[in-house]
C-alpha cells in the first residue's frame, strides 16, 4: 500500500508497504540537481553528495560509515541532472539507527576545509576514471552537443576549472538555500508502516524552513552540433543524439516502444543488422532518457574506424525506414511484452520500488501504479510509434558525439 504525507513545512513522507519483504529502502531527496547550478558551480551538487559524508558537528567520515557498516546496510548517494539522493537499504530493526545518521548528515554536515580538500582529488580521480571510459565519457560530450551551454547539457561531476574553485562558502550558500521543506522527500518502501516513518521523520524534520531560493529553471532547445573528441583508441565511440519527449508527455509511452523496436534489445533492428547480420559492432544501442522537461533519445556504438559509416549508413537508413512505415505488428507486441516485464520483474525490490515511487512523486506529484503503466503500455498503436519516430528522429541531423581515431572530414558525409 502506498500513503503520502505532507508535513507543515512541506515536505513529503512517502512509503509503500511491502509485506512479503524483510528489507526496506529508505531515502532522503533533494529536487535538484546538475541543471540547477549557476554557471562556474559546475559539479557542486555531485560534490555536495561526496561532502556529507565527510564529518558532521557530532561524528568525523569514520565514525559515519562504522555506523552505516554496523546497521549491515548498503548505503549510497546519486546526483542526477535533476535530484540528488541519499539512501541506504536495511533490516527493518535498523531503521531508527538508519534515521539518525540520515538526518545528522543532512543537518549537521560539517563541510571541514581539510576533508574540501581530499575529497576534492577523489573527486577528481572519479572524473579521470569517466574520462577514461569512452562509452560513459561519450554522454556528456552528447549532451553539450545536443544542448551546448544550457546546464543540461553540462556533465554531472563538473569540470577540472570549477571542481578547482569550489569552497566551503559556495558548499554551505548552496547547501543552505536548498534543503528546505518543499524541496524534500523522504521515499520508503519495504517491510515498514507508513505511520512508524512518519513519526521517526517528523520530529527531525520540523527544524527545517519551509522555503528555500530554487534557481529558475529554462526549457532547453536542442542545437544539434557535433562534439569529436580524437584520441588514440582501437574503436570509435559514437553517438546520436535527439530531443524526445519529457516524462509527463502523452508521446512518452510510444517513445519507449519506439526505443525496444530501434536499437533497446536484443532483437532490435539495430542489434539484429549490425551487430548480428554485418558483425561490424560488438555494442549498438538505443536508449531513452527523459527529464522533467524535455528528453534525450539517442544511439551508441563503438566499432574499427574503418567500419564507421557503413554503422552510420545502417542507422541512417533504419531511421528512415521507422519514419516512413509503422513498426510491425509482432515488433509492437514484443517491445510491450519487453517493457512490462522489465517493470514487473523490476519491482520485486524494495530498492527499485522507492526509486520508481520517489521520481514519480517528483515529476508527476503522484503516485502510479504498476496496473496504470501497464494500461498505457498496451494501449499504444502502430501508428503512435511512427508518430513519435517522426517527432524524435525525424529532426535530422541529429547531435553527434564521437571518441577516437577520426576526424569530421571523414564522418560528414553520413551525418548530415
Amino acid at each position: 500500500m502506498y500513503r503520502k504525507s505532507v508535513l507543515k513545512n512541506g515536505a513529503i513522507i512517502a512509503t509503500e508497504e511491502l509485506s512479503y519483504t524483510n528489507s526496506l529502502a529508505l531515502a532522503v531527496w533533494l529536487k535538484v540537481g546538475s541543471r540547477d547550478e549557476a554557471k562556474g558551480e559546475e559539479g557542486l551538487c555531485h560534490f555536495l553528495e561526496h561532502m556529507v559524508f565527510k564529518g558532521t558537528s557530532q561524528k568525523n567520515t569514520h565514525e559515519i560509515a562504522r555506523e552505516l557498516d554496523s546497521i549491515g546496510g548498503i548505503s549510497d548517494a546519486i546526483t542526477g541532472k535533476e535530484s540528488i539522493c541519499f539512501y541506504v537499504k536495511l533490516l527493518p530493526k535498523h531503521l531508527n539507527k538508519a534515521k539518525d545518521i540520515m538526518l545528522d548528515i543532512l543537518l549537521n554536515p560539517r563541510f571541514d576545509p581539510v576533508d574540501l580538500e581530499l575529497e576534492r582529488q577523489v573527486v577528481l580521480q572519479e572524473l579521470n576514471m569517466i574520462e577514461d571510459s569512452p562509452e560513459d565519457y561519450i554522454y556528456d560530450l552528447l549532451c553539450k552537443a545536443i544542448y551546448g551551454e544550457h546546464p543540461l547539457g553540462r556533465p554531472v561531476i563538473g569540470s577540472r576549472e570549477a571542481i578547482g574553485l569550489l569552497n566551503r562558502e559556495s558548499l554551505l550558500d548552496f547547501w543552505e538555500n536548498q534543503l528546505y521543506g518543499r524541496n524534500m522527500l523522504i521515499s520508503v518502501s519495504g517491510k515498514v508502516s507508513h505511520d512508524l516513518i512518519v513519526d521517526l521523520f517528523s520530529p527531525g524534520l520540523e527544524c527545517i524552513k519551509s522555503n528555500g531560493h530554487m534557481p529558475m529553471r529554462t526549457r532547453p532547445h536542442s542545437i544539434n552540433n557535433i562534439e569529436i573528441l580524437e584520441r588514440d583508441l582501437a574503436q570509435v565511440h559514437m553517438a546520436i543524439g535527439f530531443e524526445a519527449p519529457q516524462l509527463n508527455h502523452k508521446m512518452r509511452m510510444p517513445c519507449a516502444i519506439l526505443n525496444c523496436i530501434l536499437g533497446g534489445t536484443m532483437s532490435s533492428r539495430l542489434f539484429q543488422k549490425v551487430r548480428e547480420q554485418e558483425g561490424l559492432v560488438y555494442s549498438i544501442y538505443s536508449s531513452y532518457a527523459p527529464y522533467s522537461d524535455t528528453g534525450i533519445f539517442s544511439v551508441y556504438f563503438a566499432t574499427e574506424k574503418e567500419n564507421v559509416n557503413q554503422v552510420l549508413k545502417i542507422v541512417k537508413e533504419e531511421i528512415s525506414t521507422l519514419i516512413h512505415q509503422s513498426p510491425t505488428e509482432d515488433e509492437l507486441l514484443n517491445a510491450k511484452e519487453y517493457l512490462l516485464a522489465g517493470m514487473y520483474l523490476g519491482s520485486e525490490t524494495p530498492e527499485s520500488r522507492m526509486f520508481r515511487n520517489a521520481k514519480m512523486e517528483m515529476h508527476l506529484g503522484r503516485y502510479v501504479s504498476l496496473e496504470e503503466l501497464e494500461h498505457l503500455i498496451n494501449n499504444v498503436s502502430k501508428s503512435e510509434v511512427q508518430e513519435v519516430a517522426n517527432m524524435v528522429l525525424g529532426t535530422y541531423p541529429p547531435a553527434i558525439a564521437v571518441i577516437g581515431p577520426i576526424s569530421y572530414g571523414e564522418i560528414k558525409e553520413n551525418i548530415s
